[in-house]
């Protein structure tokens, strides 16, 4: 016996009377909430500005967000911790720096952070409080060459740390920037390695992220007419594994802005933008903890992208000023996604499913806040 629909469909014809179609919702960004980052100054410029704050999961619970207040010589460095729905959890706590030089790097791991200064590295509690003395930069290396910037947090409570400053050796030669690996109070656990160590190559810009007993490094290196991208994993004691490029263009032009995020299930993203405003370059690739790649996605040229994340079911997202570009992995599709109109989102986490926090700019009063986004 016929339904009623199959019935009139074979009785006036199929065409008279369509299935309608399944109205598919279009992605889209909602702002939440901001909370702004007061300090004890609130007449002091802010450096809490687009992508100058830090904003870290914290594994005792919620965020911590790290930033500057005021100008050299009186810069204060202040952290201060975050419920997921941004709520402050008590007040914000300085931490101590020399002559007011500021922050250099910054990581939170399972039992406690490390942040670096002019003076060295210093020991901070999961609340943001400063503990430990001040452990002294390896001999021979200050901010006049090996920096010791770009800080990770890796298992067992080690800390890594990446050089970025390229400085001469004793014969004037220019020499790259190290890594090292680190305790949890900052005291060196091997000595320093160079992640680029060919002649005639310099690094230019390097990122990095925790991944198993060592770290994945995206890095970005020059020689006099070319610029290279490679990605590779970089094991406890400064043991490279192989070099995988990624990317060569001309020397000229933009960049590179490097970015490098942990997806989950032993995958990674690496993302790098570099060339000039009609040449851009600009690809996310998938590659395993060995660095080798997986996948490769175009993401056209967007600007100076600020932000690359996981953003739940599947999807990467590069985030810059005017929306974001999801990556669907599963389905292999790009597309872009507006942002309400407001301030410039960067260092973009998820704190839950389709919940994410970032740090904004206010250009108006110079402050730095931080906003909760929902993806629907």
């Amino acid at each position: 016996m016929l339904d009623r629909r199959s019935f009139l469909a074979a009785t006036l014809g199929a065409a008279t009377f369509p299935m309608p179609a399944l109205a598919r919702a279009e992605p889209a960004i909602v702002r939440i909430r901001e909370t702004p980052l007061v300090g004890p100054d609130p007449d002091a410029p802010d450096h809490a500005l687009a992508a100058g704050c830090l904003l870290v999961r914290n594994p005792a619970g919620g965020l911590l967000a790290v930033w500057q207040q005021g100008e050299s010589p009186a810069t204060q460095v202040l952290a201060h911790r975050f419920t997921d729905g941004l709520r402050p959890v008590g007040g914000y706590r300085r931490l101590p720096t020399r002559n007011g030089s500021g922050l250099y790097g910054f990581a939170l791991g399972d039992g406690g952070g490390l942040y670096s200064s002019q003076a060295g590295y210093r020991r901070v509690t999961l609340a943001g409080a400063p503990a430990g003395p001040v452990v002294p930069y390896l001999p021979g290396t200050d901010k006049r060459n090996y920096a010791f910037d770009d800080l990770v947090a890796t298992s067992n409570g080690r800390f890594h740390a990446q050089g970025w400053v390229v400085h001469l050796d004793e014969d004037g030669q220019p020499k790259n920037p190290g890594g090292v690996f680190l305790s949890a109070d900052g005291r060196p656990l091997t000595r320093p390695y160079e992640i680029v160590a060919d002649a005639g190559v310099v690094l230019s810009d390097v990122a990095t992220v925790a991944c198993g007993d060592g770290v994945l490094a995206l890095v970005a290196v020059c020689t006099e007419t070319k610029r290279r991208i490679y990605v590779r994993k970089v094991a406890f004691g400064g043991r490279l594994g192989p070099a995988h490029l990624l990317e060569e263009v001309d020397e000229d032009g933009m960049g590179p802005v490097l970015r490098i995020a942990d997806l989950g299930g032993g995958r990674f993203a690496v993302h790098w933008l570099c060339g000039g405003s009609y040449a851009a370059v600009n690809r996310v690739v998938v590659v395993d903890a060995a660095a080798k790649p997986l996948a490769t996605f175009d993401v056209g040229y967007l600007g100076s992208q600020v932000a690359l994340f996981p953003a739940g079911k599947g999807r990467i997202a590069v985030a810059n000023f005017d929306g974001w570009t999801l990556i669907d992995r599963r389905k292999g599709a790009v597309s872009r996604v507006p942002v309400e109109p407001g301030n410039p989102l960067a260092n973009v986490i998820a704190v839950g499913p389709d919940l994410f926090a970032g740090v904004v700019e206010d250009r108006r009063i110079r402050r730095g806040a931080i906003e909760l986004w929902r993806l629907r």
